[in-house]
């Protein structure tokens, strides 16, 4: 799969240099601690690779 932006072409910046209507909470974070309990999971699986799966989808779909 090719993307169209490749990964050296994004740079990280410190949230404070982002523009934004509303200033927003150094950390906000979602806690899952009760999605997790209410679906009796163990572990949750890490979000670092869902969203690299999600990527690949979308990537083979076209959208991106």
């Amino acid at each position: 799969v090719i993307l169209k932006v490749q990964p050296a072409a994004i740079q990280p910046i410190p949230a404070i240099e982002y523009p934004l209507p509303a200033p927003r909470p150094m950390n906000s974070r979602m806690s899952t601690d009760k999605l997790q309990a209410v679906l009796t999971l163990s572990e949750f699986p890490h979000w670092e690779g869902e969203v690299r799966e999600y990527v690949f989808r979308l990537a083979a779909d076209g959208l991106i």
